[in-house]
């Protein structure tokens, strides 16, 4: 547990140097998207980098907040840990590499581009679907060890009604992220047209809430 809690913190280190290259190092325009024959289709700035490299930063200190107000109001020693404390260290964890990577990828493409006219071997599309994938799949294996609690995992009227229906839920959702996030990372090398990504993201995780839903009400009438 000790690992995690300072593997969040590296982490946040991490993006707030993050921070201070985009304010130093990023250009006041800087290519987003490119279109598969290598021409730029559209310009991002300065702004819209500072707020996507907060979000690691956020989600890090709600997490550390989150677990301190926890284990405050439990009254627990310091070698004490309650319900879920490691799942959730290592959701931050998943999430906030997963925004650091992607940041990363789109910073080193077009730094790329501009210097060399060439773009990646690896489209937009490839890498932050990919390692989407990765992140769901690493979501699913979790899925099924999270315990009936209150701070995290699928909550909704019917995954809350009773613990033998939060559990069957989980697991169900478990093998649906594991598949889902296989999935992705294989279609993820299929595509390289990026004037989709973004309602193609917005379908995907629509079609995941939806399903879970689904299941939760599935999993609720087999323990009810």
């Amino acid at each position: 547990m000790k690992i995690r809690n300072k593997l969040v913190d590296v982490l946040i280190i991490i993006s707030l140097l993050g921070l201070f290259v985009i304010i130093f190092f990023i250009p006041i325009s800087f290519p987003m998207q490119i279109c598969g024959d290598g021409s730029i289709a559209r310009w991002g700035d300065r702004i819209e980098f500072l707020i996507y490299s907060m979000f690691p930063i956020v989600f890090g200190i709600i997490t550390k907040v989150s677990i301190a107000y926890k284990r405050k109001k439990l009254n627990l020693k310091k070698s004490e840990h309650f319900r879920n404390e490691k799942p959730l260290l290592t959701s931050a964890i998943i999430f906030m590499v997963l925004f650091d990577l992607i940041l990363c990828y789109i910073i080193a493409r077009g730094y790329m581009l501009i210097s060399t006219g060439s773009t990646p071997l690896l489209h937009f599309m490839n890498v932050p679907f990919g390692i989407l994938g990765i992140v769901i799949m690493l979501v699913g294996n979790y899925m099924p060890t999270i315990e009936y609690n209150s701070m995290i995992g699928f909550k909704n009227t019917w995954s809350i009604a009773n613990e033998n229906s939060w559990e069957l839920t989980h697991r169900f959702l478990g093998k649906l992220y594991t598949s889902f996030g296989f999935a992705l990372i294989f279609f993820s090398f299929l595509t390289k047209n990026e004037s989709f990504s973004g309602p193609l993201f917005i379908l995907i995780v629509l079609i995941i809430v939806v399903i879970s839903y689904a299941l939760s009400y599935i999993a609720y009438k087999r323990t009810k």
